[in-house]
């Protein structure tokens, strides 16, 4: 007599959410791609209204999508999820400056880990709610290719009391620029590259992590630098203030 093993409702959901998620990719109708040498950028078309969760074709026409256009999904506020149509062996290496502003639902983007390095635009991401729910080990992955974060581009709307409290940072960011994580009131440390690897950090704005933390002279930065090539004494004041 055989035995029939139920399958738990979660187990069930997940796989039935993974397999649709990447069965479903966006009709290119949905989309206007500007071609950028080899490669393409991509927005939302004018007049369409994106909800949930949606999955980006990684290409168009027969061209890699290399990037986000600037203010290309701006103000679409009922967007839960981005996914792309191959994963994170997407190419895109840059997200233009607002390109998920305002995407107040936003709580997941698929990052790539294919390309060498990537630009994260002023606003791009700001008051998205993507941080919140990333552990350790998915917040290193996501910003793993990271080498540049432009101003208030994960900013948090002040009225928002974001659960983030402590934010891993790669050791391959090269800029971080002014007030990139405001208000983020419940952050309370940030970590900076590892032992192993030290940061590469050459820009520093003012503030990037103003108003996050209950007082900002409480907030913890740790940084790791190779030693005898510490971090200019203007770039460490300017993490705080």
């Amino acid at each position: 007599m055989s035995t029939i093993h139920p399958i738990m409702d979660y187990e069930f959901v997940a796989v039935y959410e993974e397999k649709s998620v990447y069965d479903n990719v966006l009709n290119s109708s949905y989309l206007t791609a500007v071609n950028s040498g080899s490669g393409c950028e991509i927005s939302v078309a004018s007049g369409v209204k994106l909800s949930g969760k949606i999955t980006l074709p990684a290409t168009i026409n027969g061209k890699d999508v290399i990037a986000i256009r600037n203010n290309g999904f701006l103000n679409q506020s009922d967007i839960t999820h981005v996914f792309w149509s191959n994963g994170t062996e997407n190419k895109v290496a840059k997200i233009g400056e607002a390109a998920f502003n305002q995407c107040i639902k936003l709580v997941y983007y698929e990052m790539s880990n294919s390309v060498t390095s990537i630009n994260i635009g002023n606003a791009s991401f700001r008051y998205t709610r993507i941080l919140e729910n990333l552990d350790e080990y998915q917040m290193k992955q996501f910003f793993e290719k990271v080498t540049s974060i432009q101003r208030n581009a994960f900013s948090m709307d002040y009225d928002i009391v974001s659960p983030l409290t402590t934010l891993y940072l790669p050791s391959g960011l090269k800029s971080l620029e002014d007030v990139a994580f405001v208000n983020y009131r419940n952050l309370s440390q940030v970590i900076i590259g590892s032992s192993g690897n030290p940061t590469q950090l050459t820009t520093v704005g003012q503030g990037p992590f103003n108003g996050s933390g209950i007082n900002v002279d409480q907030l913890k930065i740790t940084y790791y630098y190779k030693a005898g090539s510490p971090l200019s004494a203007d770039m460490i004041s300017n993490l705080k203030y």
